[in-house]
């Protein structure tokens, strides 16, 4: 069993959703800077510059 405190469903969040939500309650980012922050490079790009690579 892990340390007293991190069983709770804070915990069973992946790292990326984890941080999101410790943004989200430090209030101190727009909801679209959060959102950039935790997203994957690949998720970033526009749809247009996704479509070329995956065609690539």
């Amino acid at each position: 069993m892990g340390k007293i405190g991190q069983t709770g469903p804070f915990y069973q969040l992946d790292k990326r959703r984890r941080k999101a939500v410790k943004f989200l309650f430090e209030d101190e980012l727009t909801d679209e800077e959060i959102a950039k922050s935790v997203q994957p490079d690949s998720f970033l790009a526009p749809s247009s510059d996704r479509l070329v690579a995956d065609a690539g």
